[in-house]
């Protein structure tokens, strides 16, 4: 300060003075955030999401496609794990959708996640052995591999990703569609 009582700047500062850079960091989706409803606009399906329970197990209500309980959320960088009825009001429509289809989750703030189609599998083996198997089930499930490799696309990743399935009817031995999508950026 000069004797006025006014600060007075200098052309350079005294001492070393340390630059901060800023570190760009993601904004985390508070845990209260929730997927609402899936729209796959290329098919016309739009379906209410909910989270099922351990009760449900693996064959929730034909009210609405079921985020699986051990799965994440969308948008928390897992593998968010959607299954669904193949029944007209659910999921049997994911059976039209095409690689590159876009994917809509609407969240419970109003947010908008999107997602691109990047792999669609369609006959997955996962027999259940609750259920007669057919006489005649498709090729692509007679020389399938034993067991459910199916399984493989339910484990956790280390990146974000989508993955539906939905099966043929109810009889779950004529197979399993998996659909995985990608966030778009």
């Amino acid at each position: 300060p000069n004797g006025s009582g006014v600060a007075v700047g200098s052309a350079s500062p005294s001492g070393s003075v340390k630059s901060v850079e800023p570190t760009p960091s993601r904004t985390p989706i508070p845990d209260t955030w929730v997927a609402v409803q899936i729209e796959v606009p290329s098919v016309d399906l739009n379906v209410a999401v909910k989270r099922a329970t351990a009760a449900e197990g693996g064959f929730p209500p034909d009210d609405a496609a079921y985020i699986l309980y051990a799965s994440v959320e969308p948008g928390r960088g897992g593998n968010t794990y959607i299954v669904g009825h193949a029944l007209q009001h659910i999921f049997k429509r994911l059976w039209n959708v095409t690689l590159g289809a876009e994917v809509r989750i609407l969240m419970s703030d109003g947010k908008v996640l999107r997602y691109v189609v990047t792999e669609v599998r369609p006959n997955i083996s996962c027999p259940d052995t609750r259920v007669a198997p057919h006489p005649n089930p498709p090729l692509a499930l007679q020389y399938a591999p034993p067991g459910c490799p199916g399984a493989k696309w339910i484990r956790p990743t280390d990146h974000q990703r989508l993955t539906l399935q939905t099966s043929q009817g109810f009889n779950r031995n004529w197979g399993e569609l998996i659909i995985i999508a990608r966030p778009i950026a």
